[in-house]
């Protein structure tokens, strides 16, 4: 298949089988390539990265044009499509998902990137070999609204590096990432609407749905967001990188009594390999880290859902987290309820939200300033040295209102270097 159309204007590609129906279709997916390919091919045994090659079923198969960018004058295109019938092998199934034992601990990992089977020029091989350098021990690729990639995940995952499946579901009107899911999740959205059923399907295979870089330029979320967001990426792509506005839409959400885990993402488009740029603009900027017990699907998503996790500038750090009363990130602190009047034969109960201790736990290659915040803002502020560091300091849980979470910030470069996940108060 080969697509031309006037200079000046960007048209997206993708394919989908006989076998697909109206948004949101379970079926009948067969690859995507958005604006950055004109031409692909399909065989049973073989495909153009970001198509899926297999059997042919019959039925009326459709081009997806998309009309990413079109000049007021409007765009002629032209479309060749070359069919042969050459004897192909069917391609083996994909093999099962694996998974690799580690102590339980901290792991770093990037929850977003992507490869040539999108819009990168890198092989999944450069990615994976970008990731190792960096001393990643997880990484997701989530190439845009395609899974041809997943196939080729489980062969090259290894104790020392583990791939998570992901897809980016890619829309002019924002992003959304899907991890873990078995198979492809529609993005041919055209209503506001639309976007529930994207996460009832994400949840549906078994996944987890994140919303991604809602800050201009990121492109920013245009949509509501759907009760059954998992995630949002407060932080993509280097700190100043206006994630600022990303931070307080999440914290915006958790004003709103959303219960959403913070999560953060290079969106690094692999160059190849070696990568010659800045590791401020590598795979594993930022680095986000799951408290994990395997290297694997399951403990991956585990490890979201429950809000295990921080994130820092990158795989050496800093290292934050945070727990009140022993409780870890993610978790839930209880109210105290105490008798008003012991002896009374009706005695009035009341809700008392008390004092609690909250421990950060730090370590730093270079001084930092932590800042806790609630939610009307800062509650505690304290300059940490370098080093491993746990810092006691008692909250009066009625200040930090329905959450408390922990920030990292550079002293003198007043940007942020650490986030951990918020603890939520009844």
């Amino acid at each position: 298949m080969r697509l031309e159309h006037d200079p000046g204007n960007v048209i997206d590609l993708g394919l989908l089988d006989g076998r697909a129906g109206a948004f949101p279709s379970s079926e009948g997916f067969r690859g995507w390539s958005g604006g950055a390919r004109d031409r692909f091919f399909i065989a049973m045994d073989d495909a153009t990265p970001g198509y899926l090659p297999g059997k042919m079923p019959p039925g009326n198969w459709q081009l997806v044009l998309g009309l990413y960018q079109i000049l007021p004058h409007g765009c002629r295109y032209f479309v060749a499509i070359e069919l042969d019938d050459a004897p192909r092998t069917p391609i083996a199934d994909a093999d099962e998902q694996p998974f690799f034992p580690v102590p339980p601990g901290w792991y770093p990992g990037d929850l977003q990137s992507h490869t040539h089977h999108s819009d990168a020029r890198g092989s999944l091989s450069d990615l994976v070999n970008a990731a190792k350098h960096r001393g990643l021990r997880f990484l997701a690729v989530t190439d845009h609204n395609t899974v041809s990639h997943h196939r080729q995940l489980p062969r090259m995952s290894s104790s020392e590096l583990f791939l998570l499946p992901g897809e980016e579901v890619t829309t002019a009107a924002g992003h959304a990432n899907v991890w873990g899911a078995a198979d492809w999740v529609d993005f041919r959205i055209t209503a506001p609407a639309h976007v529930d059923a994207v996460a009832e399907r994400a949840h549906a295979l078994g996944g987890v749905i994140s919303i991604n870089h809602p800050k201009p330029g990121g492109p920013d979320w245009q949509y509501h967001v759907p009760m059954e967001a998992d995630c949002v990426e407060a932080w993509q792509a280097p700190w100043p990188a206006g994630n600022d506005v990303s931070l307080e839409f999440y914290d915006r959400l958790l004003r709103e009594g959303r219960r959403v885990v913070l999560v953060g993402g290079s969106d690094r488009h692999q160059p190849g390999w070696p990568d010659h740029d800045p590791e401020i603009l590598q795979v594993g900027s930022p680095t986000t880290w799951l408290w994990l017990d395997e290297l694997s699907v399951r403990a991956c998503l585990a490890a979201l859902k429950s809000g295990r996790v921080f994130v820092s500038e990158g795989p050496a750090g800093p290292r934050l987290e945070l727990a009140v009363n022993g409780v870890p990130m993610g978790g839930t602190v209880g109210t105290e309820v105490v008798t008003k009047e012991p002896g009374a034969s009706d005695p009035q109960l009341e809700a008392v939200r008390s004092s609690g201790m909250a421990v950060a736990s730090i370590g730093s290659r270079l001084p930092v300033l932590l800042r806790l915040m609630g939610e009307l803002g800062e509650i505690y502020t304290q300059q940490i040295p370098v080093g491993e560091h746990e810092v006691e300091v008692e909250l009066d849980l009625t200040r930090a209102g329905k959450f408390v979470r922990a920030e990292l910030w550079h002293e003198t470069d007043d940007r942020i270097v650490a986030l951990s996940n918020p603890l939520f108060f009844n």
